[in-house]
């Protein structure tokens, strides 16, 4: 509710309506109390005096006898009159009147029916205000305590739980990237490796100076590699090395003493370097040494030696172990494009270039000395018996008819391919060609020598396994 303007000289009483002496909200002790109905000093008979001002709740208005305040908002003397009807012109009533100018509606001035009396003392409204301001200042300075307070230092982990940290994170990891050098059996690799958390793994080799291309496909090696490389194997040091040169082939003898999935995908790191200890040193104190020049922790276990970074977060930076087998490799986690350039690639080799691979080592070896039978002009039979040590394979069958004895001088040749099971079998084909009636028809009297050579290729990819390949590796990238 609005209240009225001040008006000049007018002061309010000590107490309620009352002068000195009074009780609050009654008239003064030494004036006449003017009965319900009776005249009196506050005004002629009307509906009677104001119920008295009780401290507190007020009690509701009642109607004010007929009177006036004279100008300046003074109460009326000793026989003062109210207006008719309880009204004031605005403005004429005490300073702190319960009501602003105007009144409330109905006329101005107009004190409605049940309004409350006169206003209390402001008093408990400023405590009350005064409290609630020093509550707000209290819960403000609470607030700016807590959120300006210093934070506890985090807890420093212990060595081992630095290696723990770093094992837990192989956990995650999809892929790995691994720069370094192995021995596979007794040759020296140097390799640039990407190996993905199911073992899948692409990249490059380098043997006795040659640098072929890797692929690790469902646990089997492929490579790529030049004539040189080749040669230099002792599967196919002789003429069929041509066989391999620039192709993809299985990976020779020579290199598949280095276990990769057993020793690099990310869960068996994992699980390795969660089982590994702290080095500790004569102090007490875990071993650091900078790794890609980072402060390192060492850990030992499972043959190797694991490297972690000292301050968080926490990775594996190198592993490395000693021994027939031996290698060292720096590790980085591989990124969503690394991946999916590996993935890419891969595929692209499986369906377009993988069929047909050849494996140059192979359980299947010549029995005896090959035969040539039925020899024509047209045609010339040979045929090699041979022994198998390990399963049913797919190989490629070749026949060469030569006039020297090295196997330089072609005349003829033959290949196919066929199913062999395990034990012994003989294979044939027919040497035709212009080359071979040419050699024929030079013959005197058609008397003449040759040599003829057999053997097998063991063909590691047929057209379905490569399929079989590019679904597993396509579900693996999902």
């Amino acid at each position: 509710m609005g209240q009225g303007p001040e008006q000049q000289g007018w002061q309010p009483p000590p107490q309620g309506w009352g002068g000195q002496g009074g009780q609050p909200g009654q008239p003064p002790s030494d004036q006449p109390q003017n009965p319900q109905g009776q005249p009196g000093q506050y005004g002629q008979p009307g509906q009677g005096t104001p119920p008295p001002f009780q401290q507190g709740t007020p009690p509701p208005f009642q109607q004010p006898p007929p009177g006036q305040y004279p100008p300046g908002g003074q109460y009326p003397p000793q026989g003062g009159q109210y207006p008719q009807g309880g009204q004031y012109p605005p403005g004429q009533y005490p300073q702190g009147a319960p009501f602003g100018q105007g009144g409330f509606p109905g006329g101005p001035g107009q004190f409605p029916p049940g309004a409350p009396g006169p206003r209390a003392s402001r008093k408990p409204l400023v405590a009350l205000l005064s409290a609630v301001g020093a509550l707000v200042i209290v819960l403000a300075v609470v607030a700016i305590a807590v959120w300006s307070g210093k934070e506890d230092p985090p807890k420093r982990l212990t060595a081992q739980e630095k290696g723990t940290a770093a094992a837990t994170a192989l956990g995650d990891v999809r892929g790995l990237r691994y720069t370094g050098d192995f021995t596979s059996g007794s040759t020296p690799v140097q390799a640039d490796l990407s190996v993905t958390h199911a073992g899948t793994a692409s990249g490059t080799l380098t043997v006795f100076g040659q640098r072929v291309e890797m692929m690790l496909l469902d646990g089997d090696m492929y490579v790529k590699g030049p004539l040189a490389f080749w040669t230099s194997q002792p599967e196919t040091r002789n003429a069929i090395a041509g066989d391999y040169a620039d192709k993809w082939s299985k990976a020779p003898k020579s290199l598949r003493g280095f276990d990769i999935r057993a020793l690099l995908i990310p869960s068996a790191l994992s699980q390795n370097l969660g089982q590994a200890k702290p080095t500790v040193v004569p102090t007490g104190q875990p071993t650091t040494q900078p790794v890609s020049g980072q402060q390192a922790l060492s850990f030992e276990g499972g043959n190797a030696q694991y490297l972690v970074t000292d301050v968080a977060p926490h990775r594996l930076l190198q592993v490395k172990a000693g021994g027939e087998d031996s290698f060292t490799f720096t590790v980085a986690e591989l990124g969503a494009s690394e991946l999916n350039t590996l993935y890419d690639g891969v595929l692209d080799k499986v369906k377009n270039n993988l069929v047909g691979a050849l494996d140059p080592y192979s359980p299947i070896q010549a029995s005896g000395t090959s035969r040539a039978n039925g020899c024509t002009e047209a045609r010339c039979e040979v045929e090699q018996a041979f022994q198998n040590d390990g399963a049913t394979a797919w190989v490629r069958y070749h026949a060469t008819a030569t006039t020297d004895k090295a196997g330089t001088k072609l005349i003829g040749e033959c290949h196919k391919s066929v199913k062999i099971p395990k034990g012994k079998t003989t294979l044939r084909c027919s040497v035709v060609g212009a080359a071979w009636k040419k050699w024929v028809r030079s013959l005197n009297n058609g008397q003449g020598n040759f040599y003829s050579y057999a053997w097998v290729q063991v063909e590691s990819v047929s057209a379905a396994r490569a399929a079989t390949i590019t679904d597993q590796i396509t579900k693996e990238r999902g």
